[in-house]
């Protein structure tokens, strides 16, 4: 069995999640997304499954000024050598991010 992987890059809406995820999915959230749970910790709660945060990209948002410390407890922090695994481990490997 494989195990879908979703970038999301921004918050998806309540159909796409009704519609994409599942308990076997895993979850990676970045950009706008990270930075609205950041803002919103509550939302990570949404995601069923596993979800990750890149180490890297808390530091860099960290270096913005942004509040890193109240990172949801439900999100992973991984290494970027840990992201290259999980997109050679899942298939298949989704970005979301809406359409402006």
């Amino acid at each position: 069995m494989t195990t879908p992987l979703h970038l999301l890059r921004d918050w998806p809406s309540a159909d796409w999640l009704a519609n994409w995820q599942h308990d076997e999915c895993a979850f990676v959230i970045s950009e706008k997304a990270l930075e609205l749970c950041l803002v919103e910790p509550d939302l990570a709660d949404l995601l069923p499954g596993r979800s990750y945060v890149l180490i890297t990209e808390l530091a860099l948002l960290a270096e913005r000024g942004a509040v890193t410390e109240d990172l949801p407890l439900s999100l992973i922090q991984i290494s970027d050598a840990r992201w290259v695994d999980l997109t050679l481990q899942c298939a298949p490997v989704i970005t979301w991010d809406k359409a402006e």
